[in-house]
């Protein structure tokens, strides 16, 4: 007989939902600055300042530089559509 003692602790789940659209840059950036920063709430209040401001500077680079990939994957299709000779799709599609 086999005695299994097993043990399993999900922690914390966030759960964000769109509706008829998927999500923003700047929503997905948030997503990835909480998972990648965390700033404790008793944290003493000069840290936690610093930490917040560093925080906030850290969404910016990652919103810049999605909002970046967004554009060259939108170039990349743009320049297939044409190929394929859907002129007018691609123009819309870089226009969004």
């Amino acid at each position: 007989m086999f005695d299994i003692d097993v043990s399993l602790s999900v922690g914390e789940v966030d759960v964000i939902t769109t509706d008829n659209r998927g999500l923003s840059v700047e929503e997905a950036a948030q997503r990835a600055v909480d998972k990648i920063l965390y700033v404790a709430k008793d944290a003493p209040e000069p840290v936690r300042e610093q930490a917040m401001a560093f925080k906030n500077t850290v969404r910016g680079v990652i919103v810049y530089y999605m909002q970046h990939a967004v554009d060259q994957d939108r170039a990349t299709i743009a320049a297939k559509l044409r190929e394929a000779g859907y002129f007018e799709l691609a123009k819309n599609l870089r226009s969004l």
